[in-house]
């Protein structure tokens, strides 16, 4: 009996693999859920269905939330989401595969099979290493975040600063964007050393996991020098960066707001971490469609946060500038990048695409008093799981609640991820085309 349920389980991580990885997050999903309906974990009656929102909205690390979490929840209640916070961002998987393998599990094979599908884990990196380089790099930089933001916080006058800091440093640096504030951060956006911390955070969190390792490996000189999948996702971040800087600059020029906040809002809407200096609704139009197009691209491969991903963008951009100049080879800074890899990238703006007309139609349809602009702007906040809002999420019906929160999962899955979980996996694929079909960076050598 034994062996027939751990051949069965075996077949399912086997055949359909990121399908399992929805299961793991929907059953943290339960988890969560379950225990913010603890009456130890309210201050004040909450609805079931804003329980599932603000437990699906912790568990994607989106930061959309139906309720002042402040206000509604004790403090363990606000543990509990922050717990959902960092378990969806180093991966829920990677706390799975952590507690299993440290128990010599039967399926430490499956579950590394499973790493590489959420994380793209390199295959050449031992699974408990993986594992202990992003734990360690997470407390690290969190620790150091929560210094920092507890001391700012105190010296604004803020009373459980400790608390607070570690908090808003777990939410900054897993891209969340949940806050014990009312209004994210807006009552101190005066204080250019809370922006610019809450910056380096989610910036960090946005890089990803894998281009830190390899900067750590080359300072220590175990490696001659940084990885060139690195050296991509570096100069990706820093194009957004001196884009951002650009169009704060323009902003400033042309509309007489704030540079330092502008820019603010463009890194939170391009990390998806989501937090805000003021309200967007101040906000012109033509800013708000780029923080839109910025929310769409969202981060890095290997990071935290949600969206196409930077290098499926800068693919896609590539393949045009290719088909334009009538190349036959679409490269990324002089490297060839493989056709499946051009085909993922397309598949994810298309599927994207598709779940963002089609979520936005239903909502439009359930919500007749909403205007088209603030609810596309949900939508993508949700999918891209950003966690930006124009100041419609607190009104939204059971309905469209219960909609936003499952776009805010399948983001955190990611749509081609969660696509792929309706179809079985062709034996012996997963190490061959899953690592480039999810998020790792695949290139060819060019004999060019």
């Amino acid at each position: 009996m034994k062996k027939d349920f751990v051949k069965l389980i075996k077949k399912l991580l086997n055949d359909y693999p990121h399908f399992c990885i929805v299961l793991i997050f929907c059953s943290y999903l339960v988890i969560g859920v379950a225990l913010l309906e603890m009456p130890f974990a309210k201050l004040q009656e909450t609805s079931l269905v804003n329980s599932i929102f603000n437990a699906a909205s912790a568990i994607s690390t989106t930061g959309l939330m139906a309720e002042n979490i402040a206000v509604k929840y004790s403090l363990w209640g606000q543990i509990i989401i922050l717990a959902l916070i960092k378990l969806g961002g180093i991966g829920t998987l990677s706390v799975s595969g952590f507690v299993l393998s440290s128990k010599r599990s039967i399926f430490d094979k499956e579950i590394e099979d499973l790493t590489i599908s959420e994380w793209a884990k390199p295959e050449e990196i031992p699974f408990s290493i993986f594992l202990k380089r992003i734990i360690l790099f997470s407390f690290f930089v969190e620790t150091a975040g929560t210094v920092a933001l507890s001391i700012i916080f105190a010296l604004e006058g803020e009373s459980h600063y400790v608390w607070k800091g570690l908090f808003h440093a777990v939410s900054a640096f897993n891209t969340a964007g949940f806050s014990l504030f009312e209004g994210s951060l807006t009552h101190m956006s005066h204080n250019p050393f809370l922006a610019g911390t809450v910056l380096i955070l989610s910036i960090t969190g946005a890089t990803g996991f894998f281009f830190f390792g390899d900067l750590y490996l080359s300072i220590k000189k175990i490696k001659n020098h940084i990885g060139y999948n690195s050296s991509v996702i570096a100069g990706i971040t820093g194009i957004f960066i001196l884009f951002a800087v650009l169009v704060s600059f323009l902003t400033f020029y042309m509309e007489g707001s704030s540079f330092g906040v502008n820019f603010f809002h463009l890194i939170s809407a391009q990390t998806t971490v989501g937090f805000s200096l003021t309200s967007l609704r101040e906000a012109s139009p033509g800013f708000l469609t780029i923080m839109m197009i910025l929310m769409v691209i969202g981060a890095s491969p290997g990071s935290t946060g949600g969206g196409i991903k930077t290098l499926n963008f800068f693919t896609l951009i590539n393949a045009v500038r290719s088909t334009l100049f009538r190349k036959k080879k679409v490269k990324i800074f002089g490297k060839k990048i493989t056709d499946l890899r051009v085909k993922s990238a397309l598949a994810a703006l298309v599927l994207y695409l598709f779940l963002l007309c089609l979520s936005l139609v239903a909502i439009l349809f359930l919500e007749k008093n909403l205007i088209f602009k603030d609810v596309l702007f949900e939508i993508i906040s949700a999918i891209s799981t950003v966690g930006l809002s124009l100041g419609i999420t607190e009104s939204l019906e059971d309905s469209s609640k219960l909609i936003i929160s499952a776009l805010m999962l399948i983001g955190r899955v990611g749509i081609l991820a969660f696509s792929l979980s309706l179809t079985k996996k062709k034996s012996g694929q997963i190490r061959k085309i899953e690592e480039e079909v999810e998020d790792e960076l695949a290139f060819e050598e060019d004999d060019s």
